[in-house]
């Protein structure tokens, strides 16, 4: 078995196998298929420090199942949300 990693989700592939000897190559029938385009699981709060007068300081938790970035959103109080910072990876948080 080899490994393929570092696909772009909700892609199709094409492989195919070359059978070698010291007299040349020949090329198998070729399979086709496609890595999943799975939404990103439910992300934990973020952590939020060091409130003051006109700020705080945001910390983001482990990346959720699927996902490759965060973005920040903040909400007007009136169940509408305005993002404010976009590609956030985690902090680290730890346990």
């Amino acid at each position: 078995m080899f490994q393929v990693t570092n696909l772009q989700p909700g892609t199709n592939y094409t492989f195919r196998l070359l059978a070698v000897n010291a007299a040349g190559s020949t090329a198998g029938a070729s399979a086709t298929g496609s890595t999943t385009n799975d939404a990103p699981g439910e992300p934990d709060p973020p952590l939020l420090q060091n409130w003051t007068a006109n700020g705080v300081d945001v910390l983001f938790p482990a990346l959720p199942a699927n996902a490759l970035s965060f973005s920040l959103q903040i909400g007007n109080g009136m169940g509408g949300w305005t993002t404010i910072a976009t590609n956030q990876q985690p902090d680290n948080l730890g346990p």
